[in-house]
């Protein structure tokens, strides 16, 4: 499936696990292929996922409901553990948290 990165704007406990409290961040800058441009506003745990959308990606603002189970534990793992990106092993990210 195709994905996307998607801001947090959710504002309660367990928020982070409704596919409705993320919405699509813009694509990322010519000048660094790759890597999203975002900011992290509205929380001080979570920032952003990378995660799979269903149908055409100019309609949809919200990941694909319910997000993936990979997903939800890397959100489990970041709201109790100190490092800003998930998972920690390999090169590729799906979660990053706010740097404080």
């Amino acid at each position: 499936m195709k994905r996307a990165w998607y801001a947090y704007v959710g504002n309660f406990l367990g928020d982070e696990y409704n596919a409705g409290s993320w919405v699509k961040i813009p694509p990322h800058s010519p000048d660094f292929p790759g890597i999203p441009r975002f900011e992290c506003v509205g929380t001080q745990r979570l920032c952003a996922i990378n995660a799979c959308y269903a149908g055409s990606p100019q309609f949809n603002i919200n990941p694909k409901s319910p997000l993936s189970q990979n997903i939800q534990i890397y959100i489990s793992q970041a709201n109790v553990n100190s490092v800003n990106a998930f998972p920690q092993f390999g090169s590729k990210y799906y979660l990053y948290k706010k740097s404080v």
